[in-house]
């Protein structure tokens, strides 16, 4: 038995996802933008004629976090009204795991960091990715969008934010810019001292020094990590789980609220300690 069944119950909503996407492999790798088509095709499937990319985890209970860290991604980055995917629970051959609904329309086109010229993890890359906006409101809008994905990230302790795991769109009709909806959130570590932070991030690295930069240079970036300081990943995880309809009395949900609560009360001390060093 998966241990995620014991998550669900009867009023659990699911997706029963009909079969994998039957697409030639140069129209796989535009909907992934990935060069690594055969590693990821299995995990596109159809539902009511839209493509679905679906993820199953087995195994222990850390396993099943990294499920659970893409619900949680998701969640906050709503809380933001940053753009992002939303995750539904869905069942294939018996098997339980989540789906997101494939974000690509036709009226964006959509890059990766590289197409737009732009190396990972340098400092300069958020005023560098302004200059595709098509007006001022536009810039001010993608800088938030930017400081609040960085803060994000480093709030969940995102280690895998690499120009594969982010995107960005710009309307082929009226050129306005913005990150794509975020996704693949799961690769979220549980804590890290502050004097060891690094973590290579696709829009900034982040360490002591860019942390210092970002806070001088862009003053919302300490109001987003503090926005970030006053929230709780333990009542986050409560609240998805009623959203879901997920089994409160299981003994896998409790666990996994104390995971996140001694996950948040790492991060709260990083993230004091980073304000304190960048004000």
């Amino acid at each position: 038995m998966q241990m995620i069944s014991k998550l669900i119950t009867n009023q659990t909503p699911i997706l029963h996802l009909e079969s994998n996407c039957n697409m030639h492999r140069d129209q796989m790798q535009e909907l992934l933008s990935s060069h690594n088509v055969i590693k990821y095709m299995k995990m596109v499937y159809y539902y009511q004629n839209d493509s679905y990319y679906y993820k199953e985890k087995h195994g222990d209970l850390w396993n099943l976090i990294l499920l659970i860290e893409e619900l949680l991604g998701s969640y906050f980055a709503s809380m933001k009204s940053l753009p992002t995917v939303q995750y539904s629970f869905a069942q294939v051959h018996g098997k339980y795991g989540i789906v997101s609904k494939n974000f690509k329309t036709d009226e964006n086109r959509y890059y990766r960091l590289e197409q737009l010229g732009l190396k990972q993890g340098k400092k300069m890359n958020i005023s560098r990715l302004k200059t595709f906006c098509n007006s001022v409101e536009n810039q001010e809008k993608l800088e938030k969008h930017l400081l609040d994905t960085i803060a994000l990230d480093l709030y969940m302790l995102q280690l895998d934010r690499n120009s594969n795991n982010i995107q960005f769109q710009k309307n082929k009709f009226t050129g306005y810019f913005d990150i794509a909806p975020l996704y693949d959130y799961e690769c979220s570590g549980y804590g890290m001292p502050f004097y060891k932070l690094y973590l290579e991030h696709c829009l900034i690295n982040i360490h002591r020094f860019h942390l210092q930069y970002l806070g001088k240079h862009y003053p919302y970036f300490l109001e987003s990590l503090q926005f970030w300081m006053d929230q709780s990943m333990s009542q986050a995880w409560e609240q998805i789980a009623d959203n879901y309809h997920l089994n409160l009395d299981s003994p896998l949900y409790t666990n996994i609220w104390h995971y996140y609560q001694e996950k948040e009360k790492n991060q709260k001390v990083l993230l004091h300690k980073v304000l304190k060093s960048i004000t």
